[in-house]
């Protein structure tokens, strides 16, 4: 869906709140509480990489409403185009916070910290891939790289945007590809 410019910031920014909402666990409790917390949250970060992967892969490029959506997005990279504000959020909260609660709140908390960190982390690659022209042979130009090859040279590789490691791990990475030719 199009966005307004306040509809494709405003998750960058009500992510941020919940991120801040979820650390209450590392203010209290003893140190066994902020370790849980911290473990938990690299585990969130981790599994966003993931998800993202799978998202983009099997969700984004093979089911027909969300193709469609994202088709629009590679037929306009520029453009604000995307979930509605908030809905990948309440969906972070759904999935993951809501069912590690009825476990361990601190876990969840946790967890979902590291679901949100990496969720921001995506919209803000995904944004600079688009909008950013970073210094030759950073690491944020390797990764614009990266995105612009799944865009403009093949939308079967290179789904990871916060990261390349699971398009290497499932053969589906430009590089991995080549290898493979080779």
């Amino acid at each position: 869906m199009r966005l307004g410019p306040l509809g494709y910031y405003s998750d960058f920014v009500v992510a941020s709140g919940v991120i801040a909402l979820c650390t209450w666990p590392l203010a209290a409790g003893p140190w066994q509480t902020r370790t849980v917390w911290c473990a938990s949250a690299v585990l969130g970060c981790v599994f966003w990489t993931l998800a993202e992967y799978a998202i983009h892969r099997w969700i984004y490029h093979h089911v027909p409403y969300f193709q469609a959506v994202h088709d629009a997005h590679h037929d306009e990279p520029k453009a604000f185009i995307g979930a509605p504000p908030l809905v990948g959020i309440g969906i972070i909260v759904l999935v993951v916070f809501v069912p590690l609660a009825a476990t361990s709140m601190v876990a969840a908390y946790g967890v979902t910290t590291g679901v949100l960190i990496g969720y921001c982390a995506y919209l803000l690659l995904h944004h600079a891939a688009h909008y950013w022209a970073p210094a030759n042979g950073s690491w944020l130009y390797r990764a614009n790289h990266h995105h612009a090859q799944h865009h403009y040279l093949s939308d079967h590789i290179n789904f990871g945007v916060t990261t390349s490691f699971w398009d290497r791990a499932f053969g589906t990475s430009a590089r991995s590809l080549v290898k493979a030719a080779i």
